[in-house]
């Protein structure tokens, strides 16, 4: 149990320094007070939706170039909507890609 919970740790810390260095970067700026470390963003939501879609085209045998954006009743994103699949059968692929883009386009 104590492995498991070990790998639980080592696979969540990779994740989040992988993002952290793939979304922000520090800056050191001076002011009056001296040197200071400055975090920002460096990408957009286009950028982090494009970004997990990449992701997912690494573990499934099919994903969709579309993903739709979907917002909630004051324009704020609530989460992006993918289309991936497992089979990796050439025919299944055209046929549920084409299902897939026909529903994820705007």
């Amino acid at each position: 149990m104590l492995c498991l919970i070990v790998h639980i740790f080592y696979f969540l810390h990779y994740f989040y320094s992988t993002l952290y260095d793939e979304f922000y970067h520090q800056n050191e700026q001076e002011d009056l007070f001296g040197k200071r470390q400055i975090i920002a963003t460096k990408c957009d939501r286009a950028y982090i939706a494009d970004y997990f879609c990449k992701r997912l085209k690494t573990v499934f045998a099919g994903v969709a170039d579309d993903y739709r954006l979907l917002y909630n009743t004051k324009n704020n994103p609530l989460f992006v909507l993918y289309f991936a699949m497992g089979n990796p059968s050439p025919k299944a692929k055209k046929l549920a890609l084409s299902g897939a883009k026909s529903i994820l386009e705007d």
